[in-house]
């Protein structure tokens, strides 16, 4: 994007929040020019991490080990896998010290399936996470749904709430936790989120 676009894009938000946006002058854009808006608009609004009390931006998060919105068996506590962590990759977040990783089962209580508080790398290899972090699914009956969110953070946080291997009782608490560091909130730049299915077999 270049600089006259972005300085319109920003323009263009501003009015939009007031309800002022000019109809006229959007419609002489180019079609380049317009796509490059929306991408800019869109880069500032949350995904349902809001549902859990995260208003930070987003990044894109991906996982080899996630296909068509199902998680394969290798990441399972089953018989069928092999009870290692989900291969997961990001990009680099400006001024981001470090990352926290969560995994949750929000079909059971939130149960803790991933925590690891403190991570540098934006690329983790399929079976980074040791025992003390991980545990995969694995699910009595069903079809469980097992959420994944990698936060940008400032500095360490204060404390990494959430009791691993356990169900819990609240999310908002855990990712509030992540938020805080040296007592203040504001710890988190922005987050990456995917979620998947695991039906027991």
């Amino acid at each position: 994007m270049n600089k006259k676009i972005m300085i319109f894009a920003l323009a263009s938000l501003m009015l939009a929040s007031c309800g002022l946006r000019d109809p006229e002058r959007d419609a002489a854009l180019t079609i380049k020019e317009r796509t490059d808006i929306s991408a800019a608009e869109e880069s500032v609004a949350p995904d349902d991490g809001a549902d859990y009390g995260i208003t930070a931006n987003t990044f894109e998060l991906t996982s080899v080990d996630l296909v068509d919105g199902v998680w394969s068996d290798d990441i399972t506590d089953t018989q069928y896998g092999t009870n290692s962590s989900p291969q997961l990759k990001w990009a680099s977040v400006e001024g981001a010290q470090l990352y926290s990783i969560y995994m949750v089962d929000t079909t059971a209580g939130n149960w803790l399936h991933w925590k690891t508080g403190e991570v540098t790398q934006t690329e983790l290899a399929h079976g980074f996470a040791g025992s003390d972090d991980y545990v995969g699914p694995y699910p009595p009956d069903g079809t469980h749904t097992y959420e994944v969110f990698v936060f940008a953070l400032k500095q360490p946080a204060d404390k990494y709430e959430g009791q691993f291997n356990s169900s819990n009782a609240s999310l908002e608490d855990m990712f509030a936790s992540v938020d805080t560091a040296g007592g203040e909130r504001g710890n988190i730049i922005s987050y990456g989120h995917i979620s998947g299915t695991y039906t027991a077999k």
